[in-house]
C-alpha cells in the first residue's frame, strides 16, 4: 500500500468508524434516558460475584437479587464486569427495571447505566477527531494552495536540494520535500521555501536551477512551490 493511499484510507476509515461509534453512543444515550425515565425502582442485594475470565485477566459481574412490584423475587447478572469488583457481596444496591419486564433489570449506577455511552462516545471521538482532523487539515491547506495559485505573487527561487520530512511517517516511510530559497529585494531577507510532500524521491527530476513559487506578499511564509514538472506517482 502506497503512503498516499494509506493516508487516504486512514482519514476515511477513521472518520467513518468514529461517526458510527458516535451514532451508537447517541443511541445508547437516548435508550438509557428513556429507560431511566420510565423504570420502576426496587432495592436489591449483591448476593454473589460471578467470575468472567479472559486469556489474561479475571473480572467480576455482580449477581443481584431483588423483589419486583409483583412480589416475585428475581435474580440477574449484570452485562458488564470489572476488576476490582465494583460491588461487594451483601452490598445493598438500587435496581431499575421496566415495569412490564422485571427480568430486564439493571443496577442504578453511573457505569452500569452510562458505561456504553462513555465507551462508544470516547472511542468515537478519538477516531472522528483523527480522521476529521486530517480531512480538515487537507481542506484548509488545499484552499490556501488554490488561493496562492490564483492570487499569489510569482517569484523565482533558487533550488537548494531535496530533504526528507521527518515529522511525517506512514508505513515506515517519510515523504520528500523540495527546498528552495529566495532573497526579497525589498528587504534583503532570505526566505526558505518547502514544497508539498512528495511520496517518491524527486531528486532526479529537478533539472532546473530555479523554481516557480507563489507567495503572499504580506507574509511570504505562506507559499506554494510549483512541482507540476514532476511525474505522477503510479
Amino acid at each position: 500500500m502506497s503512503p498516499g493511499f494509506a493516508l487516504k484510507f486512514i482519514k476515511i476509515s477513521f472518520t467513518v468508524v468514529g461517526a458510527a461509534a458516535l451514532a451508537v453512543a447517541l443511541w445508547f444515550y437516548v435508550s438509557t434516558s428513556s429507560f431511566v425515565a420510565s423504570a420502576a425502582r426496587s432495592e436489591g442485594v449483591v448476593i454473589d460475584l460471578e467470575r468472567s475470565r479472559s486469556s489474561d485477566s479475571t473480572s467480576y459481574k455482580p449477581v443481584v437479587r431483588f423483589t419486583a412490584a409483583d412480589g416475585v423475587e428475581r435474580t440477574f447478572v449484570t452485562s458488564w464486569s470489572s476488576n476490582p469488583p465494583a460491588y461487594s457481596r451483601g452490598e445493598t444496591v438500587q435496581v431499575l427495571y421496566p415495569a412490564d419486564q422485571p427480568d430486564a433489570a439493571r443496577i442504578e449506577g453511573f457505569f452500569s447505566l452510562w458505561g456504553g455511552v462513555l465507551i462508544a462516545g470516547g472511542l468515537g471521538s478519538v477516531f472522528f477527531l483523527i480522521g476529521g482532523g486530517i480531512i480538515a487539515y487537507g481542506l484548509f491547506f488545499g484552499a490556501r494552495k488554490r488561493s496562492l495559485q490564483a492570487n499569489g505573487q510569482l517569484i523565482l527561487a533558487d533550488f537548494k536540494g531535496v530533504e526528507r520530512n521527518g515529522s511525517i511517517e506512514i508505513n515506515g516511510t517519510h515523504p520528500w520535500r523540495i527546498m528552495c530559497q529566495w532573497q526579497d529585494p525589498a528587504t534583503s531577507k532570505v526566505h526558505v521555501f518547502a514544497s508539498d510532500n512528495v511520496w517518491f524521491d524527486p531528486t532526479d527530476y529537478v533539472t532546473q536551477k530555479q523554481l516557480n513559487v507563489r507567495i503572499d506578499p504580506k507574509n511570504p511564509k505562506r507559499h506554494w512551490v510549483d512541482t507540476g514538472f514532476l511525474p505522477e506517482m503510479a
